[in-house]
C-alpha cells in the first residue's frame, strides 16, 4: 500500500508541476481557468466518472462470461475495474493496471490463460474504438491544416492498431512464446528473478493462445456489441466533459469537434513518456482545439485536465483501498 500512495504522490505532483509548466509557458492565468464557472466544472467531473464508469462495466460483464468458476458481483469487480485504474492513472501508459486485474483474478482462483483473455480483451475493445476514434480525429485535423497534431495522431493511432491486431492474430493461429531475445536480455537480471520473470510471462501468454484459440470461433455478438457500446459510451461522455468546459469560455463547440480534439489527445497520451500522460494530454487537446477555432482554448484545456485526471484519481484510489483491503479475502 505504501508503495502505491508513493506512485500516486508521484503522478499527483507531475501532474501538478507539468500544469504549473504549461501555465507559465503558455501564459495561463488563473482566471483563465476560473473562467469556466463552478457549474460547468461540476458537469464535466461527472461526465468525466460517467465514462469512467462505462468503461469499468466492461469488466464485469466480460468476467460474467469468462469468469473460469469465479463467482463476482457486478458491484465488486466494478471496484476491482476502478481500482486497477488507479495504477494506470499513476504509471506510464500500457504499464500496470492489466496486469493488477490480471493478478486478482489468478488470486481468485482463475486459470492464468482466462484471466488473461479477460483482461486483454478490455483493452482490445478499448484499442479498438479509440484508435478508430483516433484516425477520424486525424483525418479531421490534417483537412484543417493541422499536419502535424493530426500526422503524429494518424502514426500513433496507426501503429498502435496495427500491433494489437497482430498480436491477437498470431496468438490465434499459433501458440504465442516470448522471443529468445527477451530471455537473453532478462538473463542480465540479479539471481533468478529474470528466469522468474520470463518464465511466468511466457507460460501467462502459452495459455493465453490456448484460450484465444478455444472462444474465438464462438458466437459471443451480445458481449462484442454490448462492450462496444459502452466503449461508445465512455467515448461520448469524456467529449462531453470538454465539450462543456468549451462551450463554458465561449468557444462554441459541437460534440463531433469536441470528440476530435478529445481522441487526438487521447492518443497522445498513450505514448508512454510521461506518468498519466501529463502534458501530452493537455498540449494534444489545445492544438487539436486550435485547428478549428481561433479563441484560446488553455482555461477549458487545464480545467479539463483537472476534472479528467484529478477528480477519477481520488475516486480509483479510494477503489484501489478498498480491494486491497478486501484482496485476501474470498
Amino acid at each position: 500500500m505504501k508503495g502505491l500512495l508513493r506512485k500516486a504522490l508521484i503522478g499527483v505532483l507531475v501532474s501538478l508541476i507539468v500544469l504549473l509548466l504549461i501555465t507559465v509557458f503558455f501564459g495561463i492565468r488563473l482566471s483563465d481557468v476560473s473562467a469556466v464557472g463552478l457549474n460547468a466544472f461540476l458537469f464535466s467531473c461527472l461526465l468525466s466518472v460517467g465514462s469512467l464508469l462505462a468503461r469499468g462495466a466492461r469488466f464485469p460483464i466480460i468476467l460474467r462470461r469468462y469468469h473460469g468458476g469465479l463467482r463476482v458481483g457486478f458491484f465488486k469487480a466494478l471496484l476491482v475495474r476502478l481500482g486497477s485504474e488507479f495504477i494506470a492513472l499513476v504509471s506510464f501508459a500500457y504499464v500496470g493496471d492489466e496486469v493488477f486485474r490480471l493478478g486478482w483474478l489468478t488470486r481468485k482462483g482463475v486459470d492464468s490463460g482466462y484471466a488473461a483473455w479477460i483482461a486483454y480483451m478490455e483493452i482490445f475493445f478499448d484499442v479498438l474504438i479509440g484508435t478508430a476514434l483516433s484516425l477520424i480525429s486525424a483525418a479531421f485535423l490534417l483537412v484543417h491544416g493541422a499536419m502535424l497534431i493530426g500526422g503524429a495522431t494518424a502514426a500513433i493511432a496507426g501503429v498502435t492498431l496495427v500491433l494489437h491486431l497482430v498480436f491477437l492474430t498470431y496468438s490465434v493461429k499459433h501458440v504465442f512464446h516470448l522471443p529468445s531475445i527477451v530471455h537473453r536480455l532478462l538473463k542480465y537480471l540479479p539471481g533468478s528473478l529474470g528466469e522468474r520473470i520470463y518464465k511466468a510471462v511466457d507460460e501467462t501468454l502459452t495459455e493465453f493462445s490456448i484460450v484465444a484459440q478455444s472462444v474465438v470461433g464462438e458466437r459471443n455478438l451480445g458481449l462484442i456489441l454490448v462492450n462496444i457500446l459502452l466503449t461508445l459510451l465512455g467515448a461520448l461522455f469524456l467529449a462531453g466533459s470538454l465539450q462543456v468546459l468549451l462551450n463554458a469560455v465561449g468557444i462554441g463547440v459541437d460534440l463531433l469537434v469536441a470528440m476530435v480534439i478529445v481522441f487526438a489527445s487521447v492518443a497522445l497520451s498513450t505514448l508512454p513518456v510521461t506518468i498519466g500522460g501529463s502534458g501530452l494530454s493537455e498540449v494534444g487537446a489545445a492544438f487539436s482545439a486550435l485547428a478549428f477555432y481561433s479563441e484560446n482554448p488553455w482555461g477549458a484545456v487545464v480545467a479539463w485536465r483537472i476534472a479528467t485526471y484529478h477528480i477519477p484519481l481520488l475516486l480509483c484510489g479510494l477503489a484501489m483501498a478498498i480491494v486491497l483491503a478486501e484482496f485476501g479475502k474470498p
